[in-house]
Protein backbone atom coordinates (compact mmCIF):
# COMPACT_ATOMS: atom_id res chain seq x y z
CA UNK A 1 0.00 0.00 0.00
CA UNK A 2 -0.45 2.18 -1.26
CA UNK A 3 0.99 1.80 -4.82
CA UNK A 4 -0.99 -0.74 -5.73
CA UNK A 5 -4.57 -0.20 -3.74
CA UNK A 6 -5.84 2.44 -1.11
CA UNK A 7 -7.32 1.97 1.51
CA UNK A 8 -9.23 4.42 3.79
CA UNK A 9 -11.02 3.82 7.15
CA UNK A 10 -14.06 6.15 8.94
CA UNK A 11 -14.75 7.59 11.78
CA UNK A 12 -11.04 7.58 13.27
CA UNK A 13 -10.67 4.65 15.28
CA UNK A 14 -7.31 4.28 17.95
CA UNK A 15 -6.78 1.31 15.85
CA UNK A 16 -6.16 3.01 12.68
CA UNK A 17 -3.09 4.82 14.52
CA UNK A 18 -1.73 2.03 15.77
CA UNK A 19 -2.02 0.18 12.29
CA UNK A 20 1.13 -0.70 9.95
CA UNK A 21 0.87 1.07 7.70
CA UNK A 22 -1.09 3.94 9.42
CA UNK A 23 -4.27 3.95 8.00
CA UNK A 24 -6.38 7.29 6.38
CA UNK A 25 -9.38 8.04 7.82
CA UNK A 26 -12.26 10.53 7.90
CA UNK A 27 -12.63 11.00 11.38
CA UNK A 28 -16.40 12.64 12.06
CA UNK A 29 -17.90 14.74 14.60
CA UNK A 30 -19.13 12.49 16.88
CA UNK A 31 -20.68 15.35 19.26
CA UNK A 32 -21.99 17.35 16.56
CA UNK A 33 -23.92 14.01 15.17
CA UNK A 34 -25.05 12.97 18.23
CA UNK A 35 -26.73 16.94 18.67
CA UNK A 36 -27.77 17.06 15.78
CA UNK A 37 -29.47 13.56 15.81
CA UNK A 38 -31.90 14.59 18.93
CA UNK A 39 -32.83 17.85 17.65
CA UNK A 40 -33.91 16.41 14.66
CA UNK A 41 -35.53 13.49 16.69
CA UNK A 42 -37.19 15.44 19.14
CA UNK A 43 -38.51 18.33 15.94
CA UNK A 44 -40.12 15.31 14.40
CA UNK A 45 -41.79 14.13 17.74
CA UNK A 46 -43.38 17.51 18.95
CA UNK A 47 -44.40 18.41 15.36
CA UNK A 48 -45.10 15.12 13.21
CA UNK A 49 -46.93 16.60 10.20
CA UNK A 50 -44.91 19.59 9.70
CA UNK A 51 -41.77 18.76 9.95
CA UNK A 52 -40.02 19.34 6.06
CA UNK A 53 -37.03 16.82 5.51
CA UNK A 54 -33.79 18.51 5.03
CA UNK A 55 -30.22 17.53 4.36
CA UNK A 56 -27.98 17.64 7.54
CA UNK A 57 -24.21 18.04 6.91
CA UNK A 58 -21.89 16.78 10.12
CA UNK A 59 -17.98 18.19 10.05
CA UNK A 60 -15.25 16.06 10.44
CA UNK A 61 -11.68 15.94 9.55
CA UNK A 62 -9.09 13.89 7.87
CA UNK A 63 -6.45 12.36 9.28
CA UNK A 64 -3.90 11.38 7.54
CA UNK A 65 -1.53 7.95 6.97
CA UNK A 66 0.46 6.39 4.76
CA UNK A 67 -2.70 4.04 3.11
CA UNK A 68 -3.74 6.76 0.05
CA UNK A 69 -1.01 7.20 -2.47
CA UNK A 70 -0.45 11.62 -2.86
CA UNK A 71 -1.38 12.08 -6.32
Amino acid sequence: MPDDISAVGYDGIRLSRVMNPVLTTWRQNAEELGTTAAAKLIEQIEHPLTVILDRVIVTGSLQEGSTVKQL
